[in-house]
Protein backbone atom coordinates (compact mmCIF):
# COMPACT_ATOMS: atom_id res chain seq x y z
CA UNK A 1 0.00 0.00 0.00
CA UNK A 2 1.20 3.07 -1.12
CA UNK A 3 0.32 6.78 0.51
CA UNK A 4 -0.18 7.62 -3.33
CA UNK A 5 -3.72 5.85 -3.74
CA UNK A 6 -5.96 3.35 -2.01
CA UNK A 7 -5.12 0.19 -4.06
CA UNK A 8 -2.06 -1.47 -3.73
CA UNK A 9 0.99 -1.03 -6.13
CA UNK A 10 3.94 -3.53 -6.88
CA UNK A 11 7.27 -1.27 -6.60
CA UNK A 12 10.46 -2.91 -7.87
CA UNK A 13 13.91 -1.75 -6.67
CA UNK A 14 17.01 -2.60 -8.47
CA UNK A 15 20.38 -2.03 -7.27
CA UNK A 16 23.53 -3.24 -6.88
CA UNK A 17 26.43 -3.90 -3.97
CA UNK A 18 29.14 -4.21 -4.72
CA UNK A 19 32.29 -5.73 -2.21
CA UNK A 20 34.81 -3.80 -4.04
CA UNK A 21 34.22 -0.39 -4.76
CA UNK A 22 37.01 0.20 -7.28
CA UNK A 23 35.00 -2.41 -9.36
CA UNK A 24 31.86 0.16 -9.92
CA UNK A 25 30.98 1.55 -13.23
CA UNK A 26 31.08 4.17 -14.63
CA UNK A 27 32.77 6.02 -11.51
CA UNK A 28 35.00 4.99 -8.56
CA UNK A 29 34.33 6.83 -5.13
CA UNK A 30 37.15 6.85 -2.98
CA UNK A 31 37.51 6.75 0.17
CA UNK A 32 34.05 4.89 -0.16
CA UNK A 33 33.26 6.63 3.24
CA UNK A 34 33.51 9.67 4.82
CA UNK A 35 34.69 9.65 8.37
CA UNK A 36 34.91 12.57 10.29
CA UNK A 37 36.76 12.06 13.73
CA UNK A 38 35.50 12.87 17.45
CA UNK A 39 38.80 15.70 17.52
CA UNK A 40 37.41 17.29 14.17
CA UNK A 41 36.50 20.95 15.00
CA UNK A 42 36.29 22.78 11.30
CA UNK A 43 37.00 19.30 9.34
CA UNK A 44 36.75 18.70 5.77
CA UNK A 45 37.07 15.70 3.80
CA UNK A 46 38.05 15.04 0.25
CA UNK A 47 37.00 13.21 -2.06
CA UNK A 48 38.45 11.56 -5.64
CA UNK A 49 35.79 10.19 -8.81
CA UNK A 50 37.14 8.45 -11.39
CA UNK A 51 35.16 8.35 -14.44
CA UNK A 52 35.83 4.97 -16.02
CA UNK A 53 33.66 5.86 -19.17
CA UNK A 54 34.36 7.20 -22.06
CA UNK A 55 32.55 10.02 -22.40
CA UNK A 56 32.27 13.07 -19.41
CA UNK A 57 30.01 13.34 -16.72
CA UNK A 58 28.12 15.40 -14.19
CA UNK A 59 27.24 14.19 -10.72
CA UNK A 60 24.13 16.24 -8.93
CA UNK A 61 23.54 15.48 -4.96
CA UNK A 62 19.53 13.72 -4.67
CA UNK A 63 20.10 13.58 -1.32
CA UNK A 64 22.36 14.34 1.73
CA UNK A 65 22.33 15.49 5.21
CA UNK A 66 22.34 19.00 4.73
CA UNK A 67 22.02 20.48 8.53
CA UNK A 68 24.61 18.66 9.15
CA UNK A 69 27.36 18.80 6.08
CA UNK A 70 28.07 20.89 3.41
CA UNK A 71 28.98 19.02 -0.24
CA UNK A 72 30.53 20.13 -2.72
CA UNK A 73 30.90 17.97 -6.19
CA UNK A 74 32.72 19.02 -9.63
CA UNK A 75 30.57 20.28 -12.35
CA UNK A 76 32.02 17.68 -14.64
CA UNK A 77 34.53 15.05 -14.47
CA UNK A 78 36.07 14.15 -18.20
CA UNK A 79 35.80 10.88 -19.31
CA UNK A 80 39.14 8.63 -17.95
CA UNK A 81 39.72 11.24 -15.75
CA UNK A 82 39.30 12.47 -12.28
CA UNK A 83 38.09 15.44 -9.93
CA UNK A 84 37.68 15.85 -6.25
CA UNK A 85 34.78 16.68 -4.08
CA UNK A 86 34.37 17.46 -0.71
CA UNK A 87 32.21 16.96 2.76
CA UNK A 88 32.80 20.02 5.10
CA UNK A 89 30.83 19.33 8.93
CA UNK A 90 28.45 22.40 9.17
CA UNK A 91 27.91 24.04 12.86
CA UNK A 92 25.22 21.42 13.66
CA UNK A 93 27.57 18.18 12.80
CA UNK A 94 30.02 19.91 14.84
CA UNK A 95 27.44 19.11 18.28
CA UNK A 96 26.58 15.82 17.31
CA UNK A 97 27.60 12.53 16.41
CA UNK A 98 25.71 10.96 12.87
CA UNK A 99 25.49 8.11 10.18
CA UNK A 100 24.22 9.43 7.51
CA UNK A 101 24.93 9.08 4.03
CA UNK A 102 24.60 11.29 0.79
CA UNK A 103 23.35 10.07 -2.52
CA UNK A 104 24.81 11.24 -6.05
CA UNK A 105 22.92 10.96 -9.25
CA UNK A 106 24.81 11.22 -12.69
CA UNK A 107 23.70 11.90 -16.16
CA UNK A 108 24.83 9.02 -17.85
CA UNK A 109 21.77 6.68 -20.21
CA UNK A 110 21.05 4.79 -16.69
CA UNK A 111 21.05 7.71 -14.61
CA UNK A 112 23.27 5.70 -11.93
CA UNK A 113 23.09 6.66 -8.42
CA UNK A 114 26.31 5.88 -5.73
CA UNK A 115 25.72 6.44 -2.27
CA UNK A 116 27.86 7.24 -0.16
CA UNK A 117 28.21 6.66 3.85
CA UNK A 118 29.02 9.71 6.08
CA UNK A 119 30.09 9.29 9.64
CA UNK A 120 30.86 11.70 12.69
CA UNK A 121 32.46 9.48 15.48
CA UNK A 122 30.73 9.85 19.18
CA UNK A 123 30.55 13.09 20.43
CA UNK A 124 30.61 13.39 24.00
CA UNK A 125 27.69 15.39 26.19
CA UNK A 126 28.91 16.90 29.55
CA UNK A 127 26.28 15.94 32.18
CA UNK A 128 25.97 17.94 35.57
CA UNK A 129 27.86 15.50 38.37
CA UNK A 130 25.52 17.11 41.19
CA UNK A 131 22.49 16.27 39.29
CA UNK A 132 21.68 19.27 38.30
CA UNK A 133 18.95 19.96 41.32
Amino acid sequence: MTNESQGARNVRIKANIVTKPDSTFPIVIQPTKIEFAESDSTAVVEFTITNRATSAIAPKIVSAPRSLVSITLPALIPASGSATGSVRLKRAGLKESFEKSVTVQLNDKQKSRFTIPIKRAGIAVAVPIDGGH
